[in-house]
């Protein structure tokens, strides 16, 4: 189904022309209707080969949600790829049909030549193995036979080496979002991190030292967060900067590393709830329990006023 995608344009002094687009918007888990083995990050190929002839020279891919683990290689099919089997057809590819893939050629699409390519992301989880992109985050989308779909990836991967000439399978960040971190190495990609690049264009970190207190937080955090997001990141820079730091989040699946890095972390859902209950009544909750966590600090400022009086 063709739907609108919405990116944004901007400029700076060090990426010239730029454009963001967040692969969520294209192939978002919210949006799937296809079954996990025939979605394709196609569209994604399309939306970065018309950005690009747009005359900009930097695209930032903003990689995360999405509902595709298929190793970014519908994409990498609008792309300059291309992908046959055995019979020498040309295959649109999906999960579903990786295993038929025989021969992969590559060409630089000329749309693509001096535009510099940025995968923004929070995850550094390579392609494949225990902590790769399909048994950490290929369950919450509904993939199964997990070491089957494992191995189906690194096969695909292991053409695409002899093609490109470079391993990228093991990489952090490879595995972000489904592998498409993998596929933008593919393409030349640099892989940075996604928090680090909006928290350095916010300017956040120079005047972090300033703050009172710092909350971060995301829809649900776990052991996941440790690995690279945004609230890692946030919660990095505030210690660095000496300042106290809790985590306030949709849920919270408390780890040891969640409790060292953050001053108190703290879920909305205040008892058990459905999943959509809790997307309906995010709102009024996010505000009860920021409201809560307020006065806890402005007791505690109280606190601190008086003894030094």
């Amino acid at each position: 189904m063709d739907k609108p995608v919405r990116y944004f344009l901007g400029h700076s002094n060090e990426y010239g022309r730029i454009a963001i687009l967040e692969v969520a918007a294209v192939v978002g888990l919210p949006d799937a209707i296809a079954t996990p083995a025939r979605r394709t990050t196609r569209g994604i190929g399309q939306a970065m080969r018309m950005i690009a002839a747009r005359g900009v020279s930097t695209i930032a891919i903003g990689l995360g949600g999405t509902s595709t683990n298929e190793a970014g290689a519908g994409l990498l099919a609008e792309l300059g790829f291309c992908f046959a089997d055995a019979s020498g057809n040309t295959l649109s590819p999906c999960l579903e049909n990786l295993e038929s893939i025989c021969d992969v050629r590559y060409e630089q699409p000329p749309v693509l030549a001096g535009v510099r390519l940025i995968g923004l992301s929070d995850v550094n989880a390579p392609l494949c193995g225990p902590a790769g992109a399909t048994y950490v985050f290929g369950p919450q989308k509904g993939v199964e036979a997990l070491a089957a779909v494992d191995a189906t990836l690194e096969r695909f991967a292991q053409r695409c080496t002899t093609v490109v000439g470079q391993d990228f399978a093991n990489e952090e960040g490879s595995g972000a979002a489904g592998g498409i971190g993998y596929a933008l190495r593919l393409l030349g990609a640099e892989m940075v991190s996604g928090a680090s690049f909006v928290l350095s264009a916010a300017g956040l970190q120079e005047g972090l030292g300033e703050f009172d207190w710092v909350i971060t937080g995301e829809g649900r955090s776990d052991a996941q967060t440790m690995m690279g997001k945004g609230p890692a990141t946030i919660a990095d820079m505030a210690r660095h900067a000496g300042v106290p730091v809790s985590l306030v989040s949709g849920a919270v699946e408390v780890s040891a590393a969640l409790t060292e890095a953050f001053d108190g972390c703290i879920s909305i859902q205040q008892a058990p709830a459905s999943l959509g209950f809790a997307m309906e009544n995010a709102a009024p909750m996010l505000e009860d329990a920021s409201l809560q966590l307020a006065r806890l600090f402005a007791s505690a400022l109280r606190k601190r006023a008086c003894t030094h009086r």
